[in-house]
């Protein structure tokens, strides 16, 4: 099989070496003629434009930038007219976005664009998200903890995409397209959340005159939400028992009384708890 990029920065060619690693054939595509020029030097195949040539598989790994507070669908829009005109004529070709994406974009933006500009080709789109780290984006494909898929159920896309996965020996969860772009953001919202956490309760110790990286390293050995996935995700339900809704309460007290900072991290999480009403 043969695969376009669309887009070679860390995702694109993280994506190109998987799926060479999975015995495709792989092109890339890039607006940036800098970066065109890099690929070449480093032996890559680089196309110019569309030709005869078909391909399985068009993968789309553009930046989907956050401009005045709103994810800009620009350049992805522009991916996608590349993509179209990639598109041949009687010949089946799996458009796998791998760009992050807010929930309701596959539908609202991906499929309606491609339909528009490619009415003679045979095509099915797919949500297939990113949770590679970008400093080991590589690697990280390669040995994935996640390979999540979302799609309208066209089971020509399994044709394409499941040999990928089966030579990782991964097993993929293919889902609908809104789910598989919520599982990517809420994915990147955990990880933003824990992470700040951790920098409010530094505050708190500073406060308190204690180290705050000692107390970091004992709270990740000691919480069990810390170390056992399965804590705390099974949803719908607020938390009770005899300790987290009165210490909560107290520590929010607290750091109001002493006004300090970070006040409002433990008033949302407690403003999402009360909103579930009481434990039965």
């Amino acid at each position: 099989m043969n695969a376009l990029i669309v887009g070679a920065g860390r995702i694109g060619l993280a994506t190109g070496a998987l799926l060479r690693s999975a015995g495709f054939g792989v092109a890339y595509f890039d607006i940036d003629p800098d970066v065109r020029g890099e690929l070449g030097d480093a032996g890559e195949r680089v196309v110019a434009g569309p030709s005869e040539e078909s391909f399985d598989l068009i993968a789309v790994c553009v930046p989907t930038a956050t401009v005045e507070g709103e994810m800009s669908t620009a350049a992805l829009r522009q991916a996608l007219s590349t993509c179209a005109a990639f598109l041949q004529p009687g010949a089946f070709t799996a458009v796998a976005v791998r760009s992050t994406l807010l929930p309701g974009t596959m539908a609202a933006v991906v499929v309606p664009r491609l339909t528009e500009l490619a009415t003679s080709s045979d095509w099915a789109a797919c949500h297939w998200p990113s949770f590679s780290r970008e400093r080991l984006a590589v690697e990280d494909e390669q040995a994935p903890r996640l390979v999540c898929i979302g799609s309208d159920g066209d089971e020509r896309l399994r044709t394409v995409l499941d040999p990928i996965f089966a030579s990782l020996g991964a097993d993929p969860l293919w889902t609908d397209c809104a789910t598989a772009e919520l599982i990517k953001h809420g994915s990147n919202l955990f990880n933003a959340t824990k992470i700040s956490y951790f920098n409010a309760l530094n505050a708190w110790a500073s406060a308190a005159g204690v180290d705050g990286q000692k107390v970091a390293n004992a709270v990740a050995l000691a919480a069990e939400g810390a170390w056992n996935p399965s804590y705390g995700t099974s949803v719908g339900a607020p938390f009770g028992g005899a300790c987290l809704p009165k210490d909560l309460e107290a520590f929010l007290g607290y750091l109001r009384s002493g006004e300090l900072p970070f006040a409002g991290f433990v008033e949302a999480v407690k403003a999402v708890n009360d909103s579930f009403g009481r434990v039965l």
